[in-house]
This record gives C-alpha cells, sequence and structure tokens, in this order.
C-alpha cells in the first residue's frame, strides 16, 4: 500500500491501460521511490507525477506531461531560483522553448479540488500543455513561507484558517506577477478582488465551460508576462520575482548590488559583471563604473547626467561614447 506521504511517478500509455512505472522523477524524504498505478479520463500518451510529500509551505503536487517535447519543441529547461537567477520564457503556445505551467489549488473541500485538478489536467491535454498542479488545504499553507513559484494560484474565499483575500495579500507582498483567480460560492465575495490585483473568479460549483474560459484567460496573460525576462532578488528572508522591466538601474555598493525598481530596492552580493552576463541581450548599459542603466527607464540625458525615474546619475568620460551609442542603438531597434 502506497505511503501517504510518499512519491509517486505513473507512465499512462490510455486510459484503463496496464500503467508501468517510469523512472523516479520525485522520491520520498528518504530517497526510496514509490509508484502506484491510477486511470486517467483521457486516451493520450502522458506522464502524471504526484508528490504528497508534505513540506512546510509545501502542498500536494501533480504534475502532467507528454512523453517527448511535442510537435518537435525543445525539451523543457529548468532554471535555478537562487536570487539573482534570470529566468527567460518563451511562449506556451508558440515554437520557443516551452517551460511548464505552474498550477498551485488553494482549497479546504478535496471534493472540489479534485474536480478543479481534473479540469486543469482536461485543458492540459487539449492545449497541449505541461502543467505542475500543487494542492493546499489552507490559505495559511501557502502563504506561511511564500516561494514565487506558481504562474496561476486558484484561490479559494472561504477557509477556516486564513482565506482567500488574506492570503493573496501575502502572497502579493512576495509576487506581484501571480495570476490570481479566486473560487467562490457568490460573486460578492470576489468583490475585493481588485485589493490584491486578482485576476478573475470562478463560481462553485464548477462548470469545464466555465472553467475553460478563465483557463484560457489566465494562459494568454501567463503567456504575455513570460515574453518578459525577470530576476530572483532577496528582500530580508523573503525572495521575490522581479520583472526586468521594473529595474531603474544597478549600482555597486562595495561587494553588494543594490537593485534599485519603481518599487522596492533590493540587495545581493555579488559583481557588476555578473549583473552584465545575466542581463545579456536585455537593454542594459554601463554608465559609468558603478552604475547599470535600465535603457527603457531613461527619462532624460542631459550633458554628462542621465536620469533614470528620479534618480540623477553619473555619465563618465570614459564610458560616455559606449553608453550614448548603447542608447542611440536602443532608439533606432524602436523598443
Amino acid at each position: 500500500m502506497l505511503h501517504p506521504r510518499a512519491a509517486v511517478f505513473l507512465s499512462v500509455e490510455s486510459a484503463g491501460s496496464q500503467h508501468s512505472s517510469g523512472p523516479g522523477c520525485l522520491r520520498d524524504s528518504a530517497g526510496r521511490f514509490q509508484a502506484e498505478h491510477r486511470p486517467l479520463p483521457f486516451c493520450i500518451p502522458l506522464r502524471i507525477m504526484v508528490s504528497s510529500e508534505k513540506k512546510k509551505g509545501e502542498g500536494t503536487r501533480i504534475r502532467l506531461r507528454r512523453d517527448g517535447p511535442p510537435h518537435g519543441r525543445r525539451p523543457l529547461q529548468t532554471h535555478d531560483h537562487d536570487p539573482g537567477a534570470l529566468c527567460r520564457m518563451g511562449s506556451i503556445n508558440g515554437e520557443e522553448e516551452c517551460a511548464m505551467l505552474s498550477i498551485a489549488v488553494v482549497d479546504d473541500e478535496p471534493a472540489f479540488s479534485d474536480a478543479l485538478c481534473r479540469m486543469i489536467r482536461q485543458f492540459a491535454a487539449k492545449e497541449n500543455l505541461e502543467v505542475e498542479i500543487t494542492c493546499f488545504q489552507d490559505g495559511i499553507d501557502i502563504a506561511d513561507e511564500f516561494r514565487s513559484r506558481w504562474d496561476i494560484i486558484f484561490l479559494d474565499i472561504q477557509m477556516e484558517h486564513l482565506d482567500g483575500l488574506a492570503a493573496a495579500r501575502r502572497i502579493r507582498a512576495c509576487d506581484s506577477e501571480v495570476i490570481l483567480i479566486f473560487v467562490t460560492t457568490m460573486a460578492q465575495y470576489a468583490i475585493n478582488g481588485y485589493e490584491v490585483d486578482a485576476f478573475d473568479y470562478i463560481l462553485k460549483p464548477l462548470s469545464y465551460p466555465q472553467f475553460e474560459i478563465r483557463m484560457t484567460k489566465a494562459v494568454r496573460e501567463v503567456e504575455k508576462k513570460r515574453a518578459h525576462s525577470y530576476v530572483y532578488l532577496k528582500k530580508y528572508s523573503d525572495v521575490v520575482k522581479v520583472s526586468t522591466d521594473d529595474i531603474l538601474y544597478i549600482e555597486v555598493a562595495g561587494h553588494t548590488l543594490r537593485y534599485v525598481t519603481t518599487g522596492e530596492t533590493y540587495e545581493r552580493r555579488a559583481t557588476i559583471g555578473d549583473a552584465e552576463k545575466e542581463l545579456a541581450g536585455l537593454p542594459f548599459a554601463r554608465c559609468s563604473l558603478s552604475f547599470l542603466v535600465n535603457l527603457k527607464r531613461i527619462d532624460r540625458v542631459s550633458g554628462d547626467t542621465v536620469v533614470v525615474g528620479p534618480h540623477p546619475l553619473p555619465i563618465s568620460r570614459n564610458r560616455k561614447k559606449e553608453f550614448l551609442q548603447a542608447f542611440s542603438d536602443f532608439l533606432e531597434a524602436g523598443f
């Protein structure tokens, strides 16, 4: 019998067929691989990965993917989510690099969570998407020690320990990009969703047509967000996902880099050369030895000064020609 905290990997050839275990992508805490046979309600070659390994801030994970890169796309490439790691994502439905869609379901009703997970898997099969689903039983489970790793979060509004709106506020403090979709029995409960920039809401009981409309919109929004790059930066004990578009400039302060953004300032122990390498190909240029500027955020260049937002920064004599050329190329490219 499968231990309730064991990791599960299933290779499913078709609904109702004999299932054979594949290589262990997830293992239990002792490193042991365990498998369980379970049919799926559709007949396509799929792999499903389920993890009930429960750690603080984590929930049950379900991963669904096809047995190879679909339609000739390149295999999934993973990214290190350490602070400062740069992530560039291609279109979900395009021909570029295809990244897995990471989804969290937060609801204290197991029957509803199961139904929603089935609909997500059905949608993923239809749209040829790779998805990973993580299930939580209460808002506090996802909000406590939250990590920016999900593209879409479905949040029940009414939960026992921490309701969906309160959980969303804590999530937004760490991640301004994740798509939040509230699920509720009554539409008026979702009215305050604007406070946390909720993307949409779904009414219980669920119907697939209703879900499909919301999910299609959400996936399109993820595609738009993934057209941009972002970095993971540390703020006190939190690691926060920050769009590179929101960075105004990066400043050297001793052995530390200061990332000054439109909202917050983050610090990271690294060199400015490290930042230049990570942001290569994006519109950033050095105006001096100590400053790396986001060319998208320049408001004015006047003599030996470049104004980025409310910040006047010096342009050094040695860097001036190269910096102005980079800015001119940026403008000519029509960004």
